[in-house]
């Protein structure tokens, strides 16, 4: 069974995988979907050639996602609807110490615990829909982009340790949750955009902090898309982007090739959105750090 590489198991009534099931050493891909899966099989943490696992359950709107780096290898799990609860952490702190990318939306679990510190590669954690996450005790030392779409037990004093400034600098982030805008955004305005100049050839610190927050009778997440623009030249910041009440990022403008529109003279900067199915200005604050 050493050359099988792509399994797909959908439909076929599986509740879970045995220990000898490790014995498909090759296997690359694999797939389980159907109405009785309801835990993640342990057997997949010995599988050091898995790249990709999806594994899912019919019935209603949980999802998560698992990816992490076991031996030299990077992998991809998705674990759907699987209600994972409390005791997730440090199950998986154990099964997945180099894990990268986390997707557990849609689960039961309250808190996000201290020990997801011990999560050292972590850079992005997404707990869409944890509609009973009410609490956030500890933040992973490298996290790069956090969402929290309709987290509705989540406060904004519950996020607060995720809207340090320490958290944001030096690594480029992406952060959609509750909360108002930090007090170390030293320029803010009301609009669709945020502008400020400079002089000279280099930025002033290589990396641009903008926070957008929605205004208070906007419920429904937005898909926006965000332009950074240089003496008049429009730069295109990735695609679509999904926020609701806040959202932080930080962006280092080395990575988008900015500096060949700059001019030697003063250069203005102007960050700005445009939201989809929305032609009015849906934000209530921006506010921008440099």
């Amino acid at each position: 069974m050493e050359n099988v590489k792509a399994l797909s198991l959908t439909d076929t009534g599986i509740e879970d995988l045995p220990r000898s099931f490790c014995n498909v050493s090759g296997l690359r891909h694999l797939e389980m979907t159907g109405d009785v899966i309801c835990k993640i099989p342990s057997v997949i943490t010995m599988m050091s050639q898995l790249y990709t696992c999806v594994i899912s359950r019919y019935g209603n709107r949980l999802m998560g996602k698992l990816t992490g780096v076991p031996s030299s290898n990077r992998i991809h799990h998705r674990f759907n609807n699987i209600n994972l609860s409390d005791d997730f952490f440090p199950i998986a702190v154990a099964w997945f110490a180099n894990v990268t990318s986390l997707n557990l939306s849609g689960n039961d679990f309250t808190v996000l615990p201290e020990c997801i510190q011990q999560f050292h590669l972590l850079r992005e954690l997404i707990v869409d829909r944890c509609k009973h996450l009410r609490e956030i005790s500890g933040i992973p030392p490298k996290l790069e982009c956090f969402s929290a779409l309709y987290c509705n037990s989540l406060s904004s004093r519950c996020t607060s340790v995720l809207l340090n400034q320490e958290v944001h600098e030096g690594k480029s982030t992406h952060f959609v949750m509750p909360g108002i805008i930090p007090r170390w955004f030293k320029q803010r305005c009301s609009g669709a955009s945020i502008s400020f100049w400079f002089r000279g050839l280099e930025f002033p610190h290589n990396a641009l902090c903008v926070a957008i927050l929605l205004k208070d009778y906007i419920s429904m997440p937005f898909d926006v898309i965000l332009t950074v623009a240089i003496s008049g030249n429009r730069v295109r910041i990735g695609e679509r982007i999904t926020m609701n009440q806040l959202f932080i990022f930080n962006l280092d403008l080395q990575d988008y090739h900015l500096s060949q529109t700059l001019e030697k003279g003063w250069n203005h900067i102007e960050v700005s959105y445009k939201a989809f199915y929305n032609s009015s200005i849906i934000a209530k604050e921006i506010g921008m750090q440099n």
